[in-house]
């Protein structure tokens, strides 16, 4: 049996509410940048996400591009 310790997951997506956690604010203010499409979601498997890359672009990670 492996050690879940050595096993690290890259999550690709986060919920909503996890998305609002990395900023400190409340879901409600999650779900309204995604209603004024101030943030790219994706939807899949009955959730609503946040992809990995928008938080970096928000973050000042990565440069803005027109992909989605």
């Amino acid at each position: 049996m492996q050690d879940a310790s050595y096993t690290t997951i890259k999550r690709k997506a986060y919920t909503l509410s996890e998305f609002a956690q990395c900023f400190g604010k409340h879901r409600s203010w999650a779900y309204r940048m995604a209603r004024e499409n101030r943030i790219t979601t994706i939807t899949g498997f009955g959730a609503l996400m946040v992809p990995d890359h928008e938080i970096r672009r928000i973050l000042g990670e990565v440069p803005q591009t027109n992909e989605v």
